[in-house]
């Protein structure tokens, strides 16, 4: 089933959560909300799901308008941070509970219960209460009573943020598992970028109560389409540029560093025009650090500032003579490692830069 929402525009009393936006999430696809708190990703889900009625706009499921509905009628399931799971009922019966209240007796329901269980890897816990279970466990006990009503549309918001580093990434990899298996429609919300990066078919991110960008990660990742993507996806450098020449397809840009870079005009999110000024974006890992007597093509000399180890990756913190800090991560070699106070040559690759229009 494929999710509309149409010129939304929701709020609390006086304070305004979302304004008009406009988002549709095709059938079978998982589409992460993804922003800062506050900025108004919660506040769509719960427009979505019935539990916030919108100011103006109106919700649709596949085409027909559910706005008036409430949300038991909407054929959509819900899962909380918090979970949410009745303390005094085993797991069976918090997986039942769906069920029960739709009028299903118990021998009726018992298949579909155990059949949810096996799917996230709890059979055989039926038994067990709440408080018998780990963080992990009680999240696929909670996964098990959404599903097990077989939802259109399964609604999740910020599921995994009470759970440890490492199970949260395994279990990133079991939700998007389970939700190919099973075909359904699937809206996520969170703030950590690598959540919305690593599981997501799209990116919706927000900030302020508006939709900035909608994409694939590749593409939210790679060519974000203004500073706050940029800057909220990652780590990323600005540097301040002129664009000096346009020509044809393609166009020439100075930085204040020193290094001019040609670039072809899809670099660059606005209009291409002489003079005008634009923020050059490049990520830490699209850069590399050599010695300053092999310096080659397009680069920029500094100290190194800092030096942090992260097992995988290496991140470097390099200042330029104009005061500037530059981030650089590579990945972690044998080789011995650049020291604090030492002078290096940065070199840019100017196939994995972009430009964007310049904001303060």
């Amino acid at each position: 089933m494929s999710v509309e929402l149409r010129s939304i525009t929701a709020m609390y009393g006086d304070v305004v959560a979302v304004k008009n936006v406009d988002l549709k999430v095709r059938e079978k696809e998982f589409v992460t909300l993804l922003g800062p708190s506050g900025c108004g990703k919660t506040t769509t889900l719960n427009v979505a799901a019935g539990l916030l009625r919108p100011k103006q706009g109106r919700v649709y499921l596949d085409g027909e308008d559910i706005t008036d509905l409430p949300p038991y009628q909407r054929g959509m399931s819900m899962i909380f941070q918090s979970y949410a799971l009745f303390p005094h009922m085993n797991v069976f019966d918090n997986v039942r509970f769906g069920l029960k209240i739709r009028g299903m007796s118990r021998q009726e329901s018992e298949g579909r219960v155990r059949q949810a269980l096996e799917l996230v890897r709890l059979g055989g816990y039926e038994k067990r209460m709440p408080t018998e279970l780990s963080g992990g466990e009680q999240q696929r006990v909670a996964l098990a009573r959404a599903i097990v009503i077989e939802p259109k549309v399964l609604l999740l918001d910020e599921p995994l943020s009470n759970l440890d580093a490492k199970l949260r990434i395994h279990m990133r990899s079991e939700l998007k598992k389970i939700q190919k298996r099973i075909g359904v429609t699937a809206v996520y919300v969170t703030h950590d970028q690598a959540e919305a990066l690593t599981m997501s078919d799209e990116v919706v991110v927000m900030n302020k109560g508006a939709i900035l960008q909608v994409g694939r990660a590749t593409e939210i990742y790679q060519r974000p389409r203004s500073k706050f993507v940029a800057d909220f996806i990652g780590e990323i450098n600005f540097f301040e540029g002129t664009i000096e020449e346009v020509v044809r397809d393609s166009f020439r840009i100075s930085s204040n560093l020193g290094f001019t870079l040609s670039l072809p005009n899809d670099r660059l999110v606005g209009e291409v025009s002489t003079g005008r000024k634009a923020l050059i974006c490049i990520r830490p890992e699209h850069l590399r650090l050599t010695e300053e007597s092999k310096s080659a093509g397009v680069c920029v000399v500094g100290n190194v500032e800092d030096v942090q180890f992260t097992g995988a990756s290496i991140r470097y913190l390099v200042e330029l003579p104009s005061g500037e800090a530059v981030q650089v991560r590579e990945t972690y070699s044998n080789q011995s490692l650049p020291s604090i106070g030492q002078r290096v040559s940065i070199q840019i690759d100017s196939s994995l830069v972009s430009v964007l229009e310049y904001e303060l």
